[in-house]
């Protein structure tokens, strides 16, 4: 009977901390009509060092440099990206990963990463044999956290390499349905962590937590996977999927769509099931990466009519 309370006072206890977790919708960054008062050209990827934010716009060529101040978003500066095959010139911009001291900006057509200081410096540059899809840099170690897709070479999907373009490591085994995968036009997420790395895929929902030796420690699968993928006309696409993952106050935040709608699944760092954030609380369409900025703000990747970055508070 004890232990029954106990339990029960537990999870008392811990659903009052999850429903106290609302967000606050706080401005939009980018969201004009007036074509002279674009932002960005486009938003290829983001990724944000404490709260400064890092744009990448293959269609201007450059890194759009943007800091939070006070619950507002604003530019501070921008990094030119010079179009060619020379020292530090890239073609076509597609992945980005930054540091407190590095930028790495990968080009997937010509499977070549370059890596700048902050100040837009040239430190290496090296070809790799896989289109980099998605990338982290590794805090201090000069390393480079990298997945892609090239799959008549590549038979691991992650891979950490040096800033000299040499392997040091490879985890997971590619996955049997990567071709399938593949025609939807949807890839694996990766979050690296202290000690161990997330790793979500689109079909099935899933989200799997190793070590850095490659050892498999917790996961999770959503149970909704029959008929997940359909086909119309000759396109695939998948109903429920993992958009994007993230940390926040010690547990992962996961972007996934759902048919149309999109949504917040909150884990533990276990990879418990914790608390939700609705469609209807989070209003948004066509939306296509998420990051946390700060301590309890994120960004969410417009891609409406026009690109742009909305912003979001999460109030404990």
């Amino acid at each position: 009977m004890k232990l029954k309370i106990l339990f029960l006072a537990l999870l008392f206890s811990i659903s009052s901390h999850l429903y106290s977790q609302e967000i606050k919708y706080i401005s939009d960054f980018g969201n004009s009509l007036d074509p002279t008062n674009f932002e960005f050209g486009s938003i290829d990827d983001i990724t944000v060092v404490e709260d400064k934010i890092y744009v990448l716009d293959s269609i201007l060529n450059k890194v759009h440099l943007l800091i939070l101040e006070n619950e507002e978003i604003r530019r501070f500066g921008e990094i030119d990206i010079q179009k060619g095959n020379g020292p530090g010139e890239l073609n076509d911009l597609s992945a980005l990963a930054a540091s407190e001291n590095n930028l790495a900006i990968a080009d997937a057509r010509s499977r070549r990463v370059v890596i700048f200081s902050n100040e837009g410096d040239l430190v290496s540059q090296f070809n790799i044999r896989f289109r980099p899809t998605n990338m982290h840099l590794l805090g201090e170690e000069n390393r480079l956290l990298v997945t892609g897709f090239w799959p008549t070479v590549q038979d691991k999907i992650l891979h950490v390499i040096d800033f000299n373009g040499n392997e040091i490591n490879t985890y997971i085994e590619r996955p049997s349905n990567w071709m399938q995968i593949a025609r939807t036009g949807n890839f694996e997420r990766v979050l690296p962590g202290s000690g161990h790395f997330y790793v979500s895929y689109p079909n099935p929902y899933k989200i799997e937590k190793y070590d850095w030796n490659g050892v498999l420690i917790d996961s999770y699968v959503k149970n909704e996977t029959d008929n997940n993928i359909q086909a119309d006309g000759r396109i695939l696409r998948i109903r429920q999927r993992i958009i994007d993952l993230n940390f926040w106050d010690n547990k992962i935040l996961a972007l996934v769509l759902n048919d149309d709608v999109y949504s917040i699944d909150i884990f533990d760092q276990d990879l418990n099931p914790v608390n939700k954030i609705s469609g209807d609380t989070l209003e948004t369409d066509h939306a296509s990466t998420m990051r946390i900025v700060s301590d309890n703000f994120f960004l969410i990747r417009q891609i409406e009519q026009i690109p742009y970055l909305r912003l979001y508070k999460i109030e404990k």
